[in-house]
């Protein structure tokens, strides 16, 4: 089946299942890295599953969040640094220091993610 042609699911199957059941099911769903729609259709179907799901680890995962929470640190960094720049905060020892330790820190996330420099 091309991709235009799976794009044209629209219809919906809704099912029941007891808390216990749902618990297997997900499992099943994970281990196979396959979504809920894809895992169904394969088993029910008998159908080739579309793509594997590419499910990061709990480390990476982890990672990312973190590099995500820096990036927003960065922002309200640029805030004072427009500050600083138009002359009306004092950059001091604390703030430059601190500043190359977020630099030093997304550096050593971004190597442990792979990314390199």
């Amino acid at each position: 089946m091309s991709k235009s042609e799976s794009r044209q699911r629209n219809d919906r199957v809704i099912f029941r299942l007891t808390a216990e059941e749902k618990v297997r099911f997900e499992k099943f769903c994970q281990a196979s890295g396959l979504s809920k729609s894809d895992y169904f259709r394969k088993k029910c179907l008998e159908e080739k599953a579309l793509r594997k799901r590419k499910t990061p680890n709990i480390e990476t995962e982890t990672l990312l969040k973190t590099l995500a929470q820096i990036g927003k640190v960065g922002g309200n960094l640029n805030q004072i640094a427009r500050e600083l720049n138009m002359g009306y905060l004092p950059i001091t020892d604390e703030l430059q220091l601190t500043l190359n330790q977020i630099r030093q820190l997304r550096l050593e996330i971004r190597k442990a993610l792979g990314y390199g420099d």
